[in-house]
């Protein structure tokens, strides 16, 4: 039997039930059959023929149904298209269908007078609303209902005849016109009898554009089960929940962000929806925490789980309803006649558990993409659809959808899946939605950027959001960057369109790339800027800054004069004794407390406290060292830095220990790798930021001590002679070089940390 067999058995064994439900509007099986054989008829009598290509284009409303059984009863393709594309995204698919006819809505009349120029093939057109119109040689939809013949169509079809192109959203690049034929179309309505308790007791709600594959499917599932279907115009939750309650809905399915929608509704109790038994998400990922939620709100519903693409018409996995409420995070199991695997990036299947991209065979894989031979055997090899999207199948046969494999991030050396951390965001109570994409880093190769959404009247920190990330997460899998938004972008289906945001994150990154690739040049050149401004003018100028000339000129006598060494020299030791004694206080004690984990939990305050705050907040304790004696000022200075460093030390371990469990839990990997690709990435820039700034604070701090405790030798001798004598050139370019010195340690570190990072990830 092909679809239109279908609605024929309906006519005979129940005429007068109900088919289609739209607002107040009931349009009956006999009714359907009626409409469509009108429409057919005159499609027919103006010249369309078997095999022809014929444009729906409506939005969600009973005119799509009945001329979508039309177009199939005699034999014509049903070309499928949004009415929300634009000109310029349906032009091209009307050229390349070469299109002979067209069904909409008088609205597109501008829009179908401009493409018919350009399509030559195109004839013959039905328009509805067209009452006061001029409309020329077209065809007007009521009057053909009014006058046009009802008779039965007795053109001889074919399983294998082509009946059906879809062309997909675009999220991923290119729309693509999917081929199915009548076969694909009877596949749906079959593996759905075999997989639910659907019968003509049930109304299916129809929220999702008709356009999309849910608009054909669901209206073959009506004609082969007998059941309604309530069609819903708009994704508004009132509008919904309205039609769910006036329609007593049974059985209801769309995408994740709007059953989000729908729980976002105020005085959602007012609505009866005591009528739904079974409820399915479909989209890549589908958050469990929404499941979970959806199913405590309306607790008499089984919250399923489906998994396909318009490839796949559509379906390949559901959840069966006896595992609904244990395996809520999965995808489902395959269906009857579906084939699944996972496979590796070498093509060969995976064991079970492990990760990798979801392929599947069947009758239910489309026929090809329309003139697109090379996508087309790019995605069908040896007869496996390569889908594209990440997952796992459990030992049960469970399938787990990970995400896009074009949307993983590699993030120093590691697989990074966005949708791991969008579940964990998701899993705020104060966050409405979230969509992570990875950008560009220089170290890292790619980090994570979020994007947040808020629920309604909420408010949240930034560093709220990522704390509850760090409890949740390992170190490499944390966002970098974190946004809040207003609404995140969507596509025709309601689906997070992600190309746009990472669009829009190049475009702030080429903005943060292009100074971070200059910030030796720009900074340096900003503060000439502002001392040239200071002293030339002087604006406001508290410390009688010299002009950058004269301290240059002085800068370069110091440098070619032997007694500064001296003095820099006796600087230096005083510096690397004070930052080695440090060191060897803070790094052992920052590993001991770090591994420790009951340690770390009890002062985690703290570290988080002197975490916050920038180094130089330890002044205090400095300028409490000038009424002591010497050997008290080298002790504060030890103990500053070594708090320092213990501070960071311990901060990367726990977080390298923590990532480290969490990486042997999820994949088998060596020691040495999780060392060389987890451990020294992810401790060391912690442990040396702690390093470097300990180094500044001593150079700072002995120069310093060495001006007020009043030492024979040492830069800050020469600083605070100068000060006294008058000679403020002297004692800018004496500054000057402390700070050199300092930046130039402190690049060095960077540079030391880059290549250890890039000789344990050889």
């Amino acid at each position: 039997m092909i679809v239109r067999d279908y609605l024929e058995k309906q006519v005979i064994e129940r005429p007068n039930k109900p088919a289609i439900l739209f607002k107040e509007e009931k349009i009956t099986f006999s009714d359907l059959n009626t409409l469509s054989n009108q429409v057919a008829n005159r499609l027919l009598n103006a010249g369309v023929k078997k095999g022809d290509r014929v444009v729906l284009l409506f939005q969600n409303c009973p005119e799509f149904c009945v001329s979508y059984f039309a177009i199939l009863k005699i034999g014509a393709i049903a070309v499928v298209l949004d009415f929300r594309l634009s000109p310029a995204e349906m032009e091209p698919i009307f050229q390349e269908t070469e299109v002979t006819g067209v069904l909409t809505s008088v609205r597109q009349k501008v829009f179908i007078d401009r493409v018919r120029k350009m399509v030559p093939s195109l004839q013959h057109i039905v328009v509805t609303g067209a009452e006061g119109e001029d409309i020329r040689d077209w065809h007007s939809y009521e009057e053909i209902i009014e006058k046009e013949s009802s008779d039965k169509i007795s053109i001889p079809l074919q399983e294998e005849d082509e009946s059906l192109y879809l062309y997909t959203s675009g999220t991923t690049g290119r729309s693509k016109g999917v081929v199915l034929t009548n076969d694909h179309l009877t596949y749906f309505p079959e593996t759905m009898h075999h997989a639910l308790p659907i019968s003509e007791q049930d109304t299916f709600g129809l929220v999702l554009p008709i356009s999309h594959i849910s608009g054909p499917i669901v209206m073959n599932l009506m004609v082969e089960s007998g059941m309604s279907v309530s069609v819903i115009d708009e994704m508004k939750p009132k509008k919904i929940l309205d039609a769910i309650q006036s329609h007593r809905v049974t059985v209801f399915h769309a995408v994740p962000p709007i059953f989000q929608l729908i729980l976002n509704v105020p005085h959602w109790e007012r609505y009866d929806c005591s009528s739904l038994k079974i409820i399915a998400m479909m989209g890549t990922v589908v958050p469990e925490q929404l499941m979970r939620e959806f199913s405590e709100r309306y607790p008499d519903l089984s919250a399923l789980q489906g998994y396909g693409a318009t490839e796949t018409s559509p379906l390949l996995t559901l959840t069966h309803l006896k595992d609904a409420p244990r395996k809520m995070a999965s995808a489902g199991k395959a269906v009857p006649r579906a084939e699944l695997k996972i496979i590796g990036q070498d093509g060969k299947e995976v064991e079970v558990g492990q990760m990798g991209e979801i392929v599947a065979r069947g009758p239910q894989i489309m026929k090809g993409y329309f003139k697109d031979p090379k996508t087309t055997a790019r995605k069908i090899k040896d007869g496996w659809y390569h889908s594209g999207d990440l997952g796992r199948i459990d030992e049960e046969g469970y399938l787990y959808v990970i995400g896009r494999v074009d949307e993983m991030v590699v993030s120093g050396g590691l697989n990074v899946y966005p949708s791991e951390v969008e579940t964990v965001l998701l899993n705020h109570p104060k966050v409405q939605e979230a969509a992570v994409v990875g950008i560009p880093d220089a170290k890292r190769g790619q980090v994570m950027r979020a994007i947040v959404v808020l629920k309604h009247g909420e408010t949240a920190t930034h560093r709220e959001i990522l704390s509850f990330c760090k409890e949740r997460l390992a170190s490499f899998k944390m966002p970098r960057q974190l946004e809040f938004k207003d609404f995140l972008p969507k596509s025709r289906t309601g689906k997070i369109a992600k190309r746009q945001l990472k669009e829009t994150a190049t475009t702030y990154d080429k903005w943060r790339d292009f100074i971070s690739e200059r910030e030796a040049f720009i900074g340096p050149l900003a503060l000439l800027l502002i001392w040239y401004l200071i002293s030339a003018f002087q604006w406001v100028n508290p410390f009688f800054l010299p002009s950058p000339w004269s301290v240059f000129l002085e800068l370069k006598k110091l440098l070619f004069s032997q007694g500064v060494y001296i003095h820099l020299g006796q600087t230096l030791y005083r510096m690397f004794s004070g930052y080695f004694l440090a060191i060897l206080l803070g790094i052992p004690l920052g590993i001991m407390v770090g591994y420790w984990e009951k340690a770390y939990n009890a002062l985690e305050f703290v570290i988080e406290f002197f975490r916050g705050f920038p180094a130089t907040s330890l002044f205090p304790l400095f300028m409490l060292a000038f009424g002591i004696g010497d050997a008290a000022k080298i002790a504060i200075v030890i103990f500053s830095c070594s708090l320092v460093i213990t501070i960071n030390t311990l901060y990367g371990v726990r977080n390298s220990s923590k990532t480290r469990q969490m990486v042997a839990e999820t994949m088998k990997a060596s020691n040495t790798y999780i060392f060389a690709r987890v451990i020294l990435p992810d401790a060391l820039p912690y442990i040396t930021a702690g390093l470097r700034t300990a180094l500044s604070l001593t150079i700072i701090i002995v120069v310093i001590l060495e001006m007020f405790i009043g030492t024979d030798k040492g830069l800050g001798h020469l600083i605070y002679n100068a000060h006294m004598t008058y000679q403020i050139p002297e004692m800018y370019a004496t500054i000057v070089i402390t700070g050199l010195i300092g930046y130039g340690m402190n690049k060095g570190f960077i540079k030391l940390e880059e290549e250890l990072i890039h000789w344990g990830g050889r």
